[in-house]
């Protein structure tokens, strides 16, 4: 692996940059580049779009696109919040509701880029346990006070008083103190150095003037103008009881230029009404009640020939993988997981198996990210690769079965596959996967167990194969999966128990990297060695899909931090 460098600048020589206004500007390319905003929107510009789930359903070219244009309003399918406290939610439509109001310090770009959100810049100290962060300037919160960086301080402060009862602890788990240094400039000292740092400062940011618990136990009371207030491009308008809550386009949001009418939020009203659960999105959707939705259920091939719809697929956090016994039985042999490994055919699993709700991926990185270049490859479906590799270990076919030796005596590779059987979409994966191997000589027996007794049998290496599935960090960290982790409490997921120096050298090091083009090699080495060791079966990360009309047009990127991202740049094309 190539040596990286990268300067730093001394923490007393920072400190008076600070003054003079010459920190890094916050980059999706390099985090210590001199590349602002402008120069990320016109690189974002150049690349290709985010990717679809199938072009059929994009092909709209009868409608006459004009452009931006202001005005009109949207319905969103929503279910009743669980609490209107952003901090607290965790219920998916409420959090997507949120994102509009409130800003992050970052936000996330196409591609799970990292972006400038609140923060106008950051940087990190020589040896990377100190972030300084500068806020923009002439930001205002939606009562036209201010925004501070003791704001920022007390949302940190916040978040760390509801502990595992927020959903962002995780985000700043890694920091340990905050502090304002001036009316814009907050110091974050970590517990350990992280590159990933401005990947974890999307949480949202809440004034300190305001009383954020008293939103705990609020379900649509006439103070929620009072206390649902935010940064973000929309603001609190109104709402009906439990029905219905109702955002207007903050026109003096400060991503938008007051007096231009052809700057974002072009949107101007976003109504989140409330459902049943039982009430599904897609028939809402359908009988015109709401114009957009997002799902983690709905069927992409039933609407292929639809025009009435667009479909944005994007992934979530969730991988889905196979473990095999590194250290025990057949699988043992890197001969026959190399071969399996070429026996996965990911597209047809995910078609036939999870119709279609999934992205194939071979390593717990989300498959939009910015890492997968031209260097890094996965694993092909090539059964004949596949064959050339057990033949070359001294398998051989017979009667469409492999035989071989690996150490336990001449047997067929037979191997068994352990599966939680309260996941129906798990069993059906395990299913498909038994007659792909077995059409290719692998016999594959699928075992329904309650995922306890899984555990059990993984804990204590009793096992040969188990498909299970695995929450990825929200920034692309490998070491959970495949070496020590890196981040402090943090326990070893890695049921293979495997290990290489080298790769636990690699995953480590990217926690230091922080030039884009050198990250890219650093992990282009990764999972080539991962390739070839072939500890796991990667097959795909669960994915969502956002739905909408087919005249809602702009910058639509949804993410898994939020399906509603970049927002306030969309538009209906054909509003008048």
């Amino acid at each position: 692996m190539k040596t990286v460098v990268y300067i730093r600048i001394p923490a007393i020589i920072l400190a008076v940059f600070f003054s003079i206004n010459i920190l890094t500007g916050c980059s999706t390319q390099l985090f210590l580049s001199n590349a602002g905003p402008a120069a990320a929107a016109a690189d974002n510009a150049a690349r290709p779009a985010a990717p679809v789930v199938n072009n059929a359903i994009y092909s709209n070219d009868y409608i006459i696109d004009e452009g931006p244009v202001r005005g009109g309003a949207v319905r969103v399918y929503a279910t009743a919040p669980d609490t209107y406290n952003a901090l607290l939610t965790r219920n998916s439509y409420a959090n997507a509701m949120f994102g509009l109001i409130y800003e992050g310090l970052a936000t996330i770009g196409p591609y799970l880029t990292v972006e400038c959100g609140l923060a106008e810049r950051w940087a990190p100290s020589v040896d990377g346990m100190v972030w300084y962060v500068v806020l923009r300037d002439g930001v205002k919160w939606h009562d036209g006070r201010p925004l501070k960086a003791y704001d920022v301080v007390g949302t940190i402060d916040k978040i760390r008083s509801y502990g595992e009862y927020s959903p962002y602890a995780d985000l700043i788990e890694n920091i340990r103190s905050a502090a304002a240094m001036s009316e814009l400039e907050i110091r974050l000292e970590l517990i350990k150095e992280n590159a990933f740092t401005p990947y974890t400062l999307t949480f949202p940011i809440i004034p300190s003037h305001v009383a954020i618990d008293a939103l705990d136990g609020m379900s649509g009371d006439a103070n929620m103008g009072a206390a649902l207030i935010g940064t973000g491009p929309y603001r609190y308008a109104g709402h009906d009881k439990e029905k219905s809550v109702t955002l207007e386009a903050a026109n003096t949001w400060h991503g938008a230029m007051d007096s231009a009418e052809t700057q974002p939020p072009y949107i101007q009203e976003v109504q989140f009404i409330f459902h049943d659960p039982r009430d599904t999105a897609l028939s809402r959707f359908r009988e015109r009640d709401v114009d957009l939705f997002f799902s983690k259920t709905i069927n992409y091939s039933r609407y292929q020939s639809s025009s009435e719809l667009r479909i944005r697929q994007y992934s979530e956090r969730e991988f889905l993988f196979v473990s095999m016994n590194y250290n025990k039985g057949m699988t043992a042999a890197k001969s026959v997981r190399r071969a399996l490994l070429r026996m996965l055919d990911r597209k047809k699993l995910i078609g036939e198996a999870l119709d279609g709700r999934g992205i194939a991926a071979e390593y717990p990185v989300q498959p939009e990210s910015l890492l997968y270049g031209d260097g890094i490859t996965g694993t092909p479906y090539d059964p004949q690769a596949a064959r050339s590799i057990l033949e070359n270990a001294g398998f051989r076919l017979d009667d469409g079965v492999f035989y071989g030796d690996v150490g336990n005596g001449w047997r067929s590779l037979e191997l068994s596959m352990l599966v939680n059987a309260g996941d129906a979409e798990r069993c059906a994966l395990a299913d498909k996967m038994a007659d792909m191997f077995r059409d290719n000589g692998v016999v594959i027996k699928v075992i329904r167990e309650q995922a306890d007794e899984i555990a059990k049998k993984i804990t204590g290496g009793e096992y040969e194969m188990a498909l299970i599935g695995y929450r990825t960090q929200p920034f692309p960290d490998m070491t959970e999966l495949y070496s020590t982790p890196w981040q402090e409490g943090k326990q070893p997921v890695n049921p293979a128990r495997y290990q290489n120096d080298e790769a636990d050298r690699i995953s480590h090091e990217l926690f230091t990297v922080y030039d884009e083009a050198d990250r890219m090699t650093a992990f282009s080495e990764l999972t080539a060695i991962l390739r070839d060791d072939a500890p796991y079966l990667g097959i795909c990360f669960r994915a969502s899909a956002l739905v909408h009309g087919e005249d809602m047009r702009g910058g639509i990127y949804p993410c898994d931090r939020n399906p509603f991202n970049m927002f306030a740049g969309w538009y209906i094309s054909d509003y008048r």
